[in-house]
């Protein structure tokens, strides 16, 4: 899955990734993966999920991802090490 990224308001905390092509994640499936992966599962609701593991990041159905960190460095990293869950 590629992304871009998109660096949201400069008062947030937080860069979002928007897949280039919108997908429809199975959360579930890919909950089980991250388990595996080391990720703690902070929530998962079917369209979101939220875990952690050096950031906190929320997953949505759609493939779209919340990073909650301003280190745009940090947040490219952490895509590409979910990527292969996704």
């Amino acid at each position: 899955m590629k992304y871009r990224v998109v660096r949201l308001c400069r008062s947030s905390a937080a860069i979002e990734a928007i897949p280039e092509k919108k997908e429809n994640l199975d959360l579930y499936e890919v909950e089980e993966k991250l388990r595996a992966a080391g990720y703690e599962i902070i929530t998962n609701l079917g369209p979101i999920m939220v875990v952690k593991k050096d950031v906190e990041i929320t997953i949505y159905d759609t493939g779209k991802l919340l990073l909650k960190t301003k280190d745009e460095e940090k947040a490219r990293e952490e895509i590409e090490a979910l990527r292969s869950y996704l």
